[in-house]
């Protein structure tokens, strides 16, 4: 008799485990949430990039844009706007943790560094974060 009580609780722990091991590997359905950050750890939105600080443009630091929970493949931009429309400057998708960086181009159409203050967005899912950046010399 001994032996059966030890086997039984044994088989009920096997049995709820397995009953409840699909409701925990669920796939979350509800779309991610998108968070941004400067790769330099900047959260303004605001921000000045000088030519004089940023001589090589590879030095500025891109936008961080990450979802929550990470999700993968996810579309983002980033664009700028001219002439009351909204044009593309970078976009990429997120990657396996869920993060995707775009880069912020400060050269002008003529190949200068552009002087003047520029309104951004950053567009993943339905969310849009606004950003007033500023180009100096």
């Amino acid at each position: 008799m001994l032996g059966r009580r030890r086997v039984l609780p044994a088989l009920a722990v096997v049995v709820v485990a397995g009953a409840l091991a699909p409701a925990s590997v669920a796939a979350p359905t509800d779309p991610p949430a998108y968070y941004w950050r400067w790769s330099d750890g900047s959260e303004q939105q605001n921000r000045t990039f000088r030519q004089s600080e940023y001589r090589v443009p590879e030095r500025l630091p891109t936008l961080v844009v990450s979802a929550y929970p990470a999700t993968r493949d996810q579309s983002v931009t980033w664009q700028y706007r001219q002439d009351g429309s909204w044009r593309t400057e970078d976009s990429g998708r997120t990657d396996r943790g869920g993060q995707v960086r775009l880069a912020l181009n400060p050269y002008c159409p003529d190949g200068d560094w552009c002087s003047g203050t520029f309104d951004y967005r950053a567009r993943a899912g339905a969310q849009t974060a606004r950003f007033r950046i500023t180009f100096a010399p």
